[in-house]
């Protein structure tokens, strides 16, 4: 079976996403953009992640498009401040609301680390840079939630020194 070339992979995701999408008038307005339209084939053209992503919650890709932070090169502290911005609405013990946010966020952001390394917006070091930082913000942030989910459930943990011990991955 032949593979597709991006251009016609492009045209078929496109069109499911207008299809399946209620509110995709505001990409039809974003594709009038050439520099956008061109981006947005070569990208969905060869990543399948990209594209199966922006299909599968459209309202959050149409997010990140409108945010401009595909265009954005972020800090070293931006991935750790938005997560946990998004974790400090928790309740203190729900793990399943934690790993939702932690999935969605790494999806988002993959998203965006693909599209700008596909584009060569960044480079080599910059997007394996921004890798690491994403993988740290979302192990630190893990990591901060349950610990204050530990204490409440158990008590501080103690060295044999008894210092507070915290938990390391």
């Amino acid at each position: 079976m032949p593979v597709p070339s991006p251009q016609a992979s492009y045209k078929h995701k496109l069109q499911c996403f207008l299809e399946a999408t209620g509110d995709s008038g505001w990409l039809q307005e974003r594709l009038k953009e050439q520099q956008f339209a061109e981006q947005l084939a070569l990208v969905w053209g060869c990543s399948e992640y990209v594209a199966d992503q922006a299909l599968s919650n459209p309202e959050e890709f149409k997010q990140l498009v409108q945010s401009g932070d595909l265009q954005r090169t972020y800090t070293d502290s931006d991935y750790l401040q938005a997560l946990q911005s998004q974790v400090a609405t928790l309740a203190a013990d729900d793990e399943e609301d934690l790993a939702r946010i932690l999935r969605g966020f790494r999806q988002r952001e993959m998203v965006r680390i693909i599209w700008r390394d596909f584009l060569r917006l960044t480079p080599l070091l910059q997007t394996t840079r921004e890798l690491t930082l994403l993988a740290e913000a979302c192990i630190n942030v893990a990591l901060d939630f349950l610990h204050h989910k530990l204490v409440k459930d158990l008590g501080t943990p103690l060295a044999t020194n008894g210092d507070e011990q915290r938990m390391l991955v």
